[in-house]
């Protein structure tokens, strides 16, 4: 009798566990109801984004214009506005972000921060309001995180569905410290040629 019961105790915790992966694998459970380590995604397991997308700059380097080059190879169908205003907005479903302040920018483009700043945070209160996916993207490395750069991050980063970084641009573990307290899932690649996968993986 004593093997049956061990046996009949194993019962309460082996079917729960079988039936959690079944229905992980059917994809049921999503990684905002399962735990699990979003912090260590090369891409993302499901597409959680659609076409068409707009990108665009906050804080207007140009780092938006690889960004820009990386989707028109991956034939995903974006618009590429890097002054983006609320007039830029019909047919979007997605809003790409590609953070890095650029003072010289802003300058050619008769710009200031505060200018910047006012202009980010009306696009994201509109992508709030029409339901649009954010993905944040900072490829500027540890040298370009300034100031005002942290401030785009920090703003933009808070309402993100995906955040992509080079891991030299998060040596200080800014962006996976908020992605954990958030559950936002993120990726960390080494150099610019890795995007792409992470980047395509949001949409297919």
């Amino acid at each position: 009798m004593k093997p049956i019961r061990q046996k009949n105790r194993l019962k309460p915790i082996i079917v729960p566990f079988i039936t959690g992966l079944v229905l992980i694998g059917m994809g049921f459970i999503s990684n905002r109801d399962f735990n699990l380590d979003i912090q260590n995604m090369p891409s993302l397991p499901r597409p959680i984004a659609e076409e068409t997308v707009m990108i665009t700059a906050a804080g207007q380097s140009t780092d938006a214009y690889i960004i820009k080059d990386i989707a028109n190879q991956l034939m995903i169908h974006n618009y590429f506005i890097p002054q983006a205003d609320h007039l830029d907005f019909e047919g979007i479903k997605t809003l790409v972000f590609v953070a890095g302040n650029s003072a010289i920018s802003e300058k050619i483009l008769d710009f200031t921060f505060e200018d910047e700043k006012e202009r980010v945070l009306k696009l994201l209160k509109l992508a709030s309001e029409k339901n649009l996916k954010i993905i944040l993207v900072f490829i500027g490395g540890s040298q370009r995180r300034d100031e005002e750069t942290e401030w785009f991050l920090e703003q933009i980063g808070g309402q993100s569905h995906y955040i992509i970084s080079t891991s030299d641009g998060d040596r200080d573990q800014f962006l996976y410290q908020m992605a954990g307290d958030l559950k936002i899932p993120i990726t960390l690649v080494n150099a610019l040629d890795d995007i792409s996968e992470p980047f395509a993986s949001a949409f297919r």
